[in-house]
């Protein structure tokens, strides 16, 4: 003897399954072992990048969601190589930036319309010169606006992957980044340093 079951009541059991598989591979935040591993990832290796928080749970929780989601992330972080490291971010603006390269000099300024924030900064070296924008609009990663007060700052500037990292100090404290992709000068390899001011 067989039973009928009604067709909707089989449909409705496998997505019943799928939404409490869903919900228990959610990601919890800082707490999570695999939001810290992905913050790692993320941050640190080849084509490493800043990030902020919200920006990388909101990713994170959508990508666990899909089928095999959460072990494709976890296969992802245990593979690290040694390279620069980058920072997760609490918040992130949009900046303007212009380059002024002389053959002794670089200078740059960085715009943040949106917090109205203006970076002044320069550099001593040797460079091939160039005078202009920086091709697209970059990103100025902070914490909280108590670090971009007017005032003096240092930074280290480099390329990689024909990406402009600048990293702003504060009594040498890493207090913001600013990042511009692809940029249209030369520079040399390496780190270049200098000295800047918030207005």
């Amino acid at each position: 003897m067989s039973v009928i079951v009604p067709i909707g009541q089989q449909q409705q059991q496998p997505q019943q399954q799928q939404q409490q598989q869903q919900g228990s591979m959610a990601i919890s935040g800082q707490n999570d072992p695999l939001f810290s591993a992905l913050v790692k990832y993320v941050t640190t290796g080849k084509g490493a990048s800043h990030t902020t928080e919200a920006d990388l749970q909101q990713l994170a929780t959508s990508f666990v969601s899909r089928p095999g989601g959460r072990a494709h992330l976890e296969a992802l972080c245990q593979h690290d190589e040694p390279h620069p490291e980058r920072t997760l971010w609490r918040n992130k603006a949009t900046a303007i930036g212009f380059v002024k390269l002389s053959k002794t000099n670089f200078g740059i300024e960085i715009k943040v319309p949106s917090l109205d924030v203006t970076f002044n900064a320069e550099a001593y070296g040797f460079y091939r010169p160039f005078s202009g924008p920086l091709n697209k609009y970059g990103v100025l990663w902070y914490n909280g606006m108590d670090n971009l007060q007017p005032g003096p700052s240092d930074f280290q500037l480099h390329v990689d992957d024909l990406t402009l990292h600048l990293d702003i100090y504060r009594n040498q404290v890493f207090v913001a980044s600013f990042t511009s992709s692809p940029i249209a000068f030369v520079l040399a390899p390496g780190t270049t340093e200098g000295s800047g001011t918030f207005t």
